[in-house]
């Protein structure tokens, strides 16, 4: 039967897959790394540079074969065939994707057993095969392993897409439209001559016109900036439109690597980090590590947490850490500025809910030294649930500053110190500007 007809168009950020497909029915097998001789690594965020050094005669297409991410596939004009409307399909060719470290990698190579059966997708699978046999191949993200399940699928290959190729020059003409050697995306930005580069230092590209620079080293800091590129150049105006204006002179860009001279003759280096999107990077934890990751907030102070135990929301004006471990039950950090009540009243009213049970107290507020700070415990629920609860506050500009722990303890004491010191670890981190 003539199949159905898609020519898959996107950008390229993909996994990927390796090994032929012309074995035996009936077994499923791993083909690890080490199995493809010619694996190249790239450090590169796209495939635009693949594409733009493809030769006069090459095809590539986009294939469906993992969750998240299409691969790239490139072939040659003599594998190419007309399989109906024009469009052109093949049976083999050279697969590159993205590894699960974020680098681009050329996995190997497919191949199938004639023009009959041609490359062709469907849900997140590559099928590939010949007149007695249809394997099907996809990739595990989370390990970068291609996975090649031998039989004969060809009832859902009947029901796939065919993978559908594109002469280079399209791609050619594409990057030269585009003109950009920066693109929407996180870069290091490093010194050419340094040895070791620390890797601390960002550009954050929002899209090709706009971004931020940031220091993870000194709490993310940094300057909005936009930018124009031509061929050559690109332009950069820090501060804003008319504001501090530096012009990059570039004298390399090669998979995704912009390599350049500003006019001070500071030679440079941009260097994309894949797997990172620049309307939620934060350059300071992204450093820092997950286990001493930083909140900040507008109202001037900061705590640290473990990004990998706790998740962090902000809803009508409170900022809630909530503890994603393995626990008795809720375990929580919530921390709220309000104005309707300074510190001491703050407290009582949330004393109030809990009763005789609630005790008070003043004491130091955390992260300060001569700052007094009101307080309320509620001990265990040793005959219940096994809540308990600890808040302070502190007088805080217009009103008051309030931080509450509410947690719950089960029969496992070691989980339970561990939940504890995690919730107190926030509280002892405060700092404020």
């Amino acid at each position: 039967m003539k199949k159905r007809i898609a020519v898959l168009f996107g950008l390229i950020m993909t996994m990927a897959v390796v090994g032929g497909c012309g074995k035996e029915a009936g077994t499923t097998s791993d083909v690890e790394e080490n199995e493809t001789p010619a694996a190249v690594e790239q450090d590169a965020q796209t495939f635009d540079s693949i594409l733009a050094s493809l030769p006069a005669d090459a095809y590539y297409a986009y294939a469906d074969m993992a969750k998240d991410h299409d691969a790239l596939l490139v072939t040659t004009k003599d594998l190419v065939f007309d399989n109906g409307d024009g469009v052109m399909a093949a049976t083999e060719a050279d697969v590159y994707g993205i590894d699960q470290d974020g680098k681009v990698k050329e996995y190997g190579h497919v191949a199938g057993g004639g023009t009959a059966t041609p490359l062709a997708c469907k849900d997140g699978v590559l099928f590939c095969g010949g007149h007695d046999y249809m394997n099907k191949i996809h990739i595990e993200e989370a390990t970068s392993v291609m996975i090649t399940e031998e039989g004969e699928y060809f009832d859902e290959y009947d029901e796939a897409v065919v993978v559908a190729f594109n002469p280079s020059s399209a791609a050619s003409e594409t990057a030269s439209e585009k003109n950009a050697y920066f693109t929407k995306g996180v870069y290091y930005n490093y010194a050419k001559d340094a040895e070791n580069p620390p890797l601390t230092y960002f550009y954050v590209f929002y899209d090709e016109n706009t971004g931020y620079t940031a220091d993870g080293e000194n709490n993310g800091i940094g300057l909005p900036f936009s930018l124009t590129q031509e061929e050559g150049v690109a332009t950069f105006s820090f501060g804003g439109e008319g504001e501090s204006e530096e012009v990059l002179t570039v004298s390399s860009f090669e998979n995704g690597i912009v390599t350049g001279t500003f006019d001070d003759g500071r030679e440079v280096v941009f260097e994309p980090v894949s797997g990172l999107d620049p309307e939620t990077f934060d350059a300071e934890n992204y450093v820092n590590g997950p286990s001493q990751s930083v909140y900040n907030d507008p109202n001037g102070w900061s705590v640290k947490y473990d990004a990998s135990l706790f998740e962090v929301t902000q809803e009508e004006g409170q900022v809630f850490f909530v503890y994603t471990g393995e626990s008795a039950g809720t375990n929580m950090v919530t921390a709220t500025y309000t104005v309707d009540n300074k510190a001491e009243d703050a407290i009582k009213k949330l004393g109030e809910n809990y009763g005789d049970t609630a005790a008070y107290s003043t004491a130091p507020f955390p992260g300060t030294e001569d700052v007094d700070g009101y307080w309320v415990n509620v001990p265990v629920d040793t005959e219940g649930s096994g809540a308990y609860m600890t808040a302070m506050a502190r007088d805080y500009m217009e009103g008051a500053l309030i931080f509450e722990i509410d947690g719950h303890q089960g029969e496992d004491d070691e989980m339970n110190i561990a939940v504890a010191n995690a919730l107190a670890g926030i509280i002892d981190s405060l700092t404020f500007e």
